[in-house]
């Protein structure tokens, strides 16, 4: 761990309480995705990540996929559906309270904002039933770097995923938001992209940082 790590993790501590918050549903009556036993993958891939669908229907999800716009996982994408995010983990530790299948990232970030706006931004992108958008958690975000390429200290393996299915890189000395709180209503969490490594520290949620929405489902 390199010496602005430990001296981040030493002013957490001094700092007091610390609270981190995942994906979290607003109701237990929520649809479950459904799995089909046969996968289906062929045609032309696509890479914007701003078209909604409403249902998910996977089949035999694995990281590396994209999920389309009509609910579908590819490995390449048929005519006529654009890519709306990228399968990045595939589990029951979501970190999520309802949905406990996997993660997927979007493919390209949104604006540069503050916390509060970040974390709204994502949760306001298109409803799915069997998924939900938001701003992944500190545990979310080392979810998807350890599931590519085994380490949850590194973030190279993520893009290298993200690059082959023609996502937009996460860009390197570049911090982004997570849902994850250092202090309630002053610090949030952020992961800043160091090289090679994928550094956490904290900040005030009034200042900007990159915003990239995950999918929980």
């Amino acid at each position: 761990m390199n010496r602005l790590k430990l001296w981040v993790f030493a002013a957490t501590l001094i700092g007091g309480l610390s609270v981190f918050t995942a994906c979290s549903s607003g109701s237990d009556d929520v649809q479950e995705p459904v799995v089909n036993p046969d996968p289906d993958d062929n045609g032309a891939n696509s890479s914007s990540d701003d078209i909604g669908y409403s249902t998910l229907n996977l089949t035999s999800p694995a990281v590396g996929q994209l999920i389309g716009s009509d609910g579908k996982n590819y490995t390449t994408l048929p005519s006529g559906v654009t890519a709306v995010a990228m399968i990045a983990y595939v589990g029951s530790d979501t970190y999520d309270a309802t949905y406990k299948n996997g993660l997927a990232i979007a493919l390209a970030d949104e604006a540069k904002s503050n916390w509060s706006t970040a974390k709204s931004t994502c949760e306001g992108k298109t409803a799915i039933t069997g998924a939900k958008w938001c701003l992944p958690s500190q545990d979310q975000w080392k979810q998807m770097f350890k599931a590519n390429g085994g380490n949850e200290g590194s973030y190279t393996g993520l893009n290298t995923t993200i690059t082959t299915a023609r996502g937009t890189a996460l860009p390197e000395y570049a911090g982004y938001w997570s849902s994850s709180e250092s202090r309630p209503g002053v610090d949030a969490y952020f992961v800043f992209l160091n090289y090679v490594y994928a550094d956490w520290m904290w900040g005030s949620e009034d200042s900007d940082n990159q915003v990239r929405a995950c999918l929980a489902f």
